[in-house]
């Protein structure tokens, strides 16, 4: 079996640009810097289901969903 990592994924650009702008401002209102991984997903339409008004998180073709910050202790 044989696994390939793509990076940026192969995503919509509006998706990409949407993970780029949430962890930016994920690091800002942490106080982050340098390096912490963000884990997420990536919601297609059929898995869509939020009653969130908000535009963060949302692109024109699905959700963005960030559900964890990796703090690397010794790495501040």
């Amino acid at each position: 079996m044989q696994v390939a990592y793509h990076t940026p994924p192969r995503f919509p650009l509006d998706v990409i640009e949407n993970i780029r702008a949430g962890a930016s401002l994920l690091f800002q209102r942490l106080g982050l810097s340098d390096f912490a991984p963000i884990d997420g997903w990536y919601l297609p339409p059929s898995a869509c289901i939020s009653s969130s008004g908000e535009k963060f998180g949302r692109t024109n073709s699905d959700i963005v969903l960030f559900t964890d910050i990796n703090l690397i202790s010794g790495m501040e």
